[in-house]
This record gives structure tokens, C-alpha cells and sequence, in this order.
């Protein structure tokens, strides 16, 4: 957050904030739920969020749900979200009413009742979650894949993967938030075959969601035609924590030319040292004899 400095007496003695400062210092236990509700909307959030506190706190659902339906300002209605996902923290039904919110003519309601129903981790309004994918707002179709993915909803997948190909790498937030939905529902079959999908964006978010899974399906990314693919599979198997079942079959890549990157290189001499058998050691050879390849790599083969 940004942190405000009151340089001059001018700014420290400002009537907007003595009432700030009074507000912070008071104990909102005494206010009434109607003098709560309108501090839902005030200027500074941490007045906001101690009013939507104290209606959670006394588990004012009422007066939660009025602000969030109701109120002409914005901040305030999210507040009223929040609130609601908090009381669902501890009773799933709580978030039920949050759906309806899912059609708000406003985008960032849209995005913020997607996002709550995510943040409590219930498979409530999974159904009405995933036409948010297609959402004309990019922050949307965002936290409605997070939503998704925390929920689990394998149902999730296909549209995920078609929010994925119809983003095409343009947004990288979208890329990322759709990998890790994928990682989090866990179908592991259900990635590696997107192997075989047409869309380059679709094979490296799937990568990526292996790479997370720590899955052997990453190996079949291995032989696709696209560069980037095949370097982001020879991470997932090599980095991190090691994917032994790729193990030979990336050892394997350090004899193949259509692809000569570094980075792969790299990882695919690593792979060999790995893999240790004789095969690999006349790899190894065979590698650094090639005088046209770079010699530290070369070096580094024997």
C-alpha cells in the first residue's frame, strides 16, 4: 500500500484526515449496522475493512448482502463480497448468493464475486463460474480460472484450455492463471494429451502444469516441433525436483540437431550424466567432438 506522509501542518490539521485518524482510533463495536454500512464506502480501505469487519464479526449477513446489492459505490459492494466469502469461510452456504453477482453489470464485481468463490474453496457455482472464461474483461476470465482451478472442477478443463488457445499468449497473466488451474484440478492424463493441440499457447501452459505436477506426461512434449515446447519440457524434467521417468528420454535429445539452444543442451548433457549408462557416455563423446558446436558445451560433454 501506499504510505502517506503529513509533511506540512496544513495536510496533518486537513479536516478529511483528523476524521480519518479519529475513525481509526475509534472502537467500531459501538457503531450501528446502518453507521457500518455507510463506512463501507469511505475513501480510505482501512476504514472500509474495519467496517466490513465488524459486520462479519456479528455476523450481520443482512446488512453484508444490502451493501453488496445495493450501493452506489463501488468499493463498498466489494466490501459486501468480501464479507460474505468470509462469513463462507465457516458455512459454504453463506457463498451461495455470491452467484448472482457472477452477471453484474459491472466487470470487477463480476471479478471479485469469481474470485471469492475461489478464495473459500467450495465447488459452489462452478457451473456459473466457467462462462466467465469467455468474459469480454481479461481480469474476469482471470479470476475465474484461479476460481476454477481452486474448486478442482475437472469439468474446467476443456474451457480452460479454450480460454488458453483463444488468449494465444497475448496475456500473460491469463497464460499463467489458466497453467496453474490446470496444475490444481490435476488430471494429469488429461494435459498430456494436449500434446497433440494444434495451439503452441495451449502445449506450453500444459508444460507448465506438468512441470508443477512433477509429471512424467511432460516427457511427450519432448518431440514437438515448436522450440520453445521442447526447452520448457527439458526444464520441467531436469529442474526442480528431477522427473526420472524423462531421464533417457532427454539424455536421448543431446543427439538429436533440430534444436541446438543452450538452454537444452544444457539440461540434455545434464540428463546423460544422470542417466550414466554407456549409451550416454557415447553420447557425451560423440557430442563434443562436433566442432561446429559451442565449445563450452563441448567442454562440458566431457
Amino acid at each position: 500500500g501506499r504510505i502517506w506522509k503529513l509533511d506540512t501542518p496544513e495536510e496533518e490539521h486537513s479536516p478529511i484526515r483528523a476524521e480519518t485518524r479519529a475513525l481509526l482510533e475509534e472502537d467500531f463495536s459501538g457503531f450501528d449496522s446502518a453507521r457500518l454500512m455507510e463506512l463501507m464506502a469511505h475513501e480510505d480501505m482501512r476504514i472500509r475493512k474495519k467496517s466490513q469487519f465488524e459486520l462479519v464479526g456479528r455476523d450481520e449477513v443482512s446488512s453484508l448482502e444490502k451493501v453488496a446489492a445495493s450501493s452506489s459505490n463501488q468499493l463498498a459492494r466489494i466490501h459486501g463480497i468480501w464479507g460474505r466469502a468470509q462469513l463462507g469461510r465457516k458455512d459454504p452456504e453463506a457463498v451461495t448468493p455470491l452467484i448472482g453477482y457472477l452477471n453484474d453489470p459491472d466487470p470487477e464485481i463480476r471479478a471479485q464475486a469469481a474470485r471469492m468463490l475461489g478464495d473459500v474453496k467450495s465447488k459452489t457455482g462452478g457451473d456459473s463460474l466457467i462462462p466467465l472464461l469467455e468474459d469480454e474483461e481479461p481480469r474476469v476470465r482471470f479470476f475465474a480460472a484461479e476460481a476454477l482451478g481452486r474448486m478442482g472442477l475437472r469439468e474446467a478443463v476443456e474451457p480452460i484450455v479454450k480460454m488458453l488457445e483463444a488468449n494465444d499468449e497475448e496475456d500473460h497473466y491469463l497464460r499463467l492463471a489458466g497453467a496453474i488451474a490446470l496444475e490444481r484440478i490435476g488430471d494429469e492424463q488429461a494435459i498430456a494429451s494436449l500434446a497433440s493441440h494444434p495451439s503452441r499457447a495451449v502445449r506450453i501452459a500444459a508444460v507448465v502444469a506438468l512441470r508443477r505436477l512433477e509429471s512424467a506426461g511432460v516427457v511427450r512434449f519432448l518431440q514437438d516441433d515448436d522450440e520453445e515446447v521442447v526447452t520448457n519440457a527439458a526444464r520441467a524434467i531436469n529442474d526442480d525436483r528431477l522427473i526420472e521417468e524423462g531421464v533417457a528420454d532427454l539424455a536421448a535429445m543431446l543427439s538429436q540437431n533440430r534444436f541446438t539452444n543452450e538452454p537444452l543442451l544444457r539440461r540434455a548433457i545434464n540428463a546423460n550424466l544422470l542417466d550414466g549408462s554407456a549409451a550416454s557416455a557415447e553420447r557425451l563423446a560423440a557430442f563434443a567432438l562436433q566442432q561446429e558446436l559451442p565449445e563450452a558445451l563441448r567442454i562440458e560433454a566431457l
